[in-house]
């Protein structure tokens, strides 16, 4: 028996959302990461990112050899991509469930498992960034407290350079 589907209920409608609103947070992050990159502040993304958007900036988008486009642009943002929705999905769907834990149990951790995957790629970013944070604060530091006065020795290798 043939039923009618309107279009509303159709298949087709999600699969373009889902396209549309990748395509916008691709934007959306190339704005934000470009803004960043042209501000020389490297927050979201590290210094290859700022050679591969500077050469598509100078060079026409289209006119770029796809297999570049392909293997340092696309490629790098798929795998994120698909590494961030898949591995807390497996975790939360196939390894706690087969761990033979509680039906709640199992809802609670696939509830809060991209909530917990975000916090810990935050906290490795963070982490990650941390010594660079603090070897610029030092350097900072050292620079408003010895600008424009001469370092001078004090203790034995001052007495040393004395006698």
């Amino acid at each position: 028996m043939l039923t009618l589907v309107f279009w509303f209920q159709s298949i087709v409608i999600p699969v373009l959302i889902g396209f549309a609103v990748g395509l916008f947070f691709f934007k959306l992050w190339r704005t934000v990461a470009c803004a960043v990159l042209l501000n020389d502040r490297i927050v979201l993304v590290d210094e290859s990112w700022r050679v591969k958007f500077k050469r598509a900036r100078e060079n026409d988008f289209l006119k770029l050899p796809r297999h570049w486009v392909l293997q340092e642009l696309l490629i790098p943002i798929i795998m994120n991509l698909l590494m961030s929705l898949c591995l807390p999905y497996v975790f939360a769907r196939w390894i706690v469930p087969s761990l033979g834990f509680s039906l709640t149990v199992n809802s609670t951790v696939y509830r809060f498992t991209w909530v917990a995957y975000l916090a810990i790629v935050v906290l490795f970013s963070c982490a990650k960034r941390f010594p660079v944070w603090i070897t610029n604060l030092h350097n900072s530091m050292r620079n408003e407290r010895y600008s424009g006065l001469g370092l001078q020795n004090f203790g034995e290798a001052a007495l040393e350079c004395q006698s």
